[in-house]
């Protein structure tokens, strides 16, 4: 009888503690999965339309199948039981690192996304004011302290450098109405790391990485045309392989900008090319006139293949150019070639 007894109470004991591991283990997993389900983010931009009358169901189903959301089910049953409130209809973009927290705020308020954008060649603070008359909500004030705090940012790019001169990847963005100055910075940051830094390997260059970007923003400046492009790179990089100055006006340009633009913000010209001859004999570290090598940081912003270019530029004995009224490059291998295209183009541009 005792040992009936024993055995029955050892029998309970057993189920209790297999019920408690159960229950553990139901929590646990439970957690784990309704975590991975908030944790989750859209892993690209998509593009993603609501009907009118669609119910949660096809939506949920809708969401899952272009990779918004982990589980539709999940979807389904935390909007149902726990949001209880209207999807509104229409278009939208779910945009990348969106949480279904952010999935459910933006679907809705009906908050439809919109697009901002700047172009290759353009400066910081000239796409700081750019971004903002397309969009109030991009303060520029914002703009340019994360501009100017690149160690607020994670990429390797970034290690050392002053601000974001250069990495601002030219593009168009889709933004939502909340969208600010930083994370707007770290989608373009993205972009040029997606479409720049991670297809950079090591080459034959004698120039670092950030060189590379310096002398690919100066030539966006010196040169229209893609042709133009690749001579003006040459010609650049024989004049750095012999020590001698590059002597381009736009770098000029850019640390006059620098200094003229908070004394005079409001309808600001920028790259203006009327150059004083004293501004020509400033010693100043962006006159390439006078110093030799490439100034302290990149000029402008670049594409993909204005800095590929910069690796790929044909080999030539070209040591000069000029431009003429038309914005076209034309080529010298000595002084005395250079100083009779000046006479013969750029005259023309007086």
């Amino acid at each position: 009888m005792n040992r009936a007894k024993g055995s029955l109470q050892k029998y309970i004991i057993f189920t209790i503690i297999l019920l408690f591991i159960l229950v553990c283990s139901m929590v646990i997993t439970g957690y784990f999965y309704v975590s991975s389900n908030f944790t989750y983010t859209v892993p690209a931009n998509i593009s993603f339309t609501i009907n009118s009358g669609e119910s949660i169901a096809s939506i949920s189903k809708n969401l899952k199948s272009v990779g918004a959301v982990k589980s539709s089910t999940f979807f389904y049953y935390y909007e149902r039981y726990f949001v209880k409130e209207n999807i509104e209809a229409g278009e939208y973009t779910l945009m990348h690192g969106m949480s279904l927290k952010d999935i459910l705020s933006v679907l809705k308020n009906g908050q439809f996304t919109e697009k901002v954008y700047f172009y290759s060649g353009m400066r910081g603070y000239q796409i700081a004011e750019f971004v903002h008359n397309q969009d109030k909500n991009i303060s520029i004030s914002d703009f340019d302290y994360y501009f100017n705090n690149p160690s607020l940012f994670n990429y390797p790019f970034l290690s050392g450098v002053a601000n974001l001169e250069g990495f601002l990847y030219p593009d168009t963005y889709i933004i939502s109405p909340n969208t600010n100055a930083k994370s707007l910075i770290s989608m373009i940051l993205s972009n040029f790391n997606t479409k720049v830094y991670e297809k950079y390997s090591i080459n034959n260059s004698s120039l670092s990485f950030y060189d590379l970007v310096k002398l690919a923003s100066i030539v966006e400046k010196e040169a229209n045309s893609n042709s133009d492009k690749l001579l003006a790179t040459s010609v650049l990089l024989n004049r750095l392989n012999l020590n001698m100055t590059l002597g381009t006006d736009t770098t000029i340009m850019y640390y006059n900008d620098t200094q003229n633009y908070s004394q005079n913000p409001n309808n600001f010209t920028w790259w203006s090319p009327n150059i004083s001859q004293s501004e020509l004999l400033q010693d100043e570290p962006y006159n390439l006139r006078i110093n030799t090598g490439l100034p302290p940081t990149p000029i402008s912003s670049i594409s993909a293949t204005d800095f590929y270019d910069c690796l790929n530029s044909p080999k030539s004995n070209y040591l000069y150019f000029v431009s003429d009224s038309n914005g076209v490059l034309h080529f010298a291998t000595s002084l005395q070639g250079h100083l009779l295209n000046i006479q013969k183009y750029a005259s023309s541009n007086n």
